[in-house]
């Protein structure tokens, strides 16, 4: 995983499913972010290491988690969205490793089921 951000959100109202190789759609070995997000939805919370968690921080790498081991200890609120999901098991816990090159491309995609 290297020295690099990865961003780790909420998703929700979807199947709440990880992706497997078979959906590496081009081939290139990385299952990317849109090739899984039927899989996933749209973000609903920001998990970040302090701040705001919204899903507009989702992109924001400063509060996100860096290098292969890190940890993240905060108390998020959840909005009724995000609390539907986990109740109704639609949601995703999703890791995003960042490609170093141009670091605001998502490379690589790994999810959780979120219980």
């Amino acid at each position: 995983m290297g020295p690099y951000p990865h961003v780790q959100h909420i998703h929700g109202g979807a199947l709440s499913q990880c992706p497997t190789p078979a959906k590496d759609a081009n081939g290139d070995g990385i299952v990317s972010v849109i090739e899984a997000a039927d899989l996933y939805s749209a973000i609903q919370t920001t998990v970040t290491t302090s701040g705001a968690t919204t899903p507009t921080e989702g992109l924001n790498l400063e509060p996100g988690g860096q290098g292969g081991t890190y940890s993240v200890q905060s108390e998020i609120t959840f909005d009724a969205a995000t609390k539907a999901s986990l109740e109704s098991e639609t949601a995703a816990v999703v890791v995003h490793g960042l490609d170093p090159a141009p670091l605001a491309c998502p490379r690589t995609s790994s999810t959780r089921r979120a219980t």
